[in-house]
């Protein structure tokens, strides 16, 4: 009988890249503030406004 797996199953779209910035206090307390207001993580706000950007570099 085979051994059951335990935890998580393997994403489909795993996050293998690390990435680290530096932001002063002010850019901070911004970045906290918009993924309080759009209930979300910090990362995903950053990952709105990857795309966003990505977005309007594709419009021109």
């Amino acid at each position: 009988m085979p051994e059951k797996q335990m935890g998580r199953p393997p994403s489909k779209n795993p996050k293998k890249v690390r990435f680290e910035i530096r932001l002063t206090e002010q850019e901070a307390a911004l970045l906290t503030e918009c993924a309080d207001r759009l209930g979300c993580t910090r990362t995903d706000v950053l990952n709105l406004g990857i795309q966003k950007v990505k977005a309007d570099l594709d419009k021109k």
